[in-house]
């Protein structure tokens, strides 16, 4: 660590030993902020609900995805969200992922019998399943799920990374199926903007700095990051937060090159 960053860090710790408690803004990120990005992933879930229809949400990480997933989730009626790992690839985990999520989960139902019971408890619900990280199903799972959404005739949305728009388009049956595709390019300034403007930032040259981060590969994360690590700085130092404390918090986090 550089010098200059201890100097700071310590002088940070140094004065929060004489506070009651850590400042809320220092720990707490925005848990969802309306840009325009989220804008484009709620409409793409709204649509394959209304539709009942499959909807594809594509996009490098840290664009704020899985944040728009979950407000959508928390605001809107019969809407469920799984998310799929590594070890979800095949049928029969995926399933098992599903069915905690709707409540049904049981270590003695097998795959046929957790098939139909997810098939029974979507169908007539008019809801949307959303699978986050989708691109760790396997080719039988995606099928698999094929199979139960169109039986239960309820919009399924599906989100992940770039890898999981090779892996559909790969996959003639499920493809063919997507009734509105949202790929997520870089992020914009006006996604910067709003995240600065729910963090508190007003100055026109953090503002700036922000969105040259925003771009790095990490998006909005890495700007949450770089104003957290960024207010730690400035509270150590008393005074309020500037371009200069964003800037050594970027180059502490080294996570890449903004000028």
């Amino acid at each position: 660590m550089r010098p200059a960053v201890a100097a700071k860090l310590g002088a940070w710790l140094d004065n929060l030993n004489r506070r009651d408690k850590l400042p809320v803004e220092l720990v707490t990120a925005p848990e969802f902020v309306e840009t325009p990005t989220a804008k484009a992933i709620i409409a793409t879930i709204t649509y394959a609900q209304l539709a009942a229809d499959y909807g594809l949400v594509v996009g490098e990480p840290g664009i704020g995805k899985t944040m728009a997933l979950e407000n959508f989730r928390d605001s809107r009626p019969n809407a469920w969200l799984a998310t799929m790992s590594p070890a979800t690839e095949g049928p029969v985990p995926m399933l098992k992922a599903i069915g905690f999520v709707l409540g049904l989960c049981s270590p003695a139902v097998g795959a046929i019998e957790m098939s139909q019971k997810i098939v029974t408890h979507l169908r007539g619900t008019r809801g949307v399943l959303i699978l986050d990280e989708a691109q760790h199903l396997g080719q039988k799972a995606l099928d698999e799920l094929r199979a139960i959404i169109d039986a239960s005739k309820i919009g399924l949305v599906l989100a992940g990374d770039t890898t999981l728009r090779e892996k559909i388009s790969a996959f003639s049956q499920l493809s063919s199926r997507i009734g509105k595709n949202a790929p997520i390019g870089g992020l914009s300034a006006a996604d910067s903007t709003a995240l600065a403007r729910s963090l508190g930032i007003d100055g026109t040259d953090e503002r700036r700095f922000l969105e040259l981060i925003s771009r790095q590969r990490g998006g909005l994360r890495c700007v949450v990051k770089t104003v957290r690590l960024g207010r730690t700085y400035a509270e150590g130092e008393g005074v309020p937060l500037g371009i200069d404390h964003l800037r050594s918090a970027w180059s502490n986090l080294n996570l890449g090159a903004a000028s």
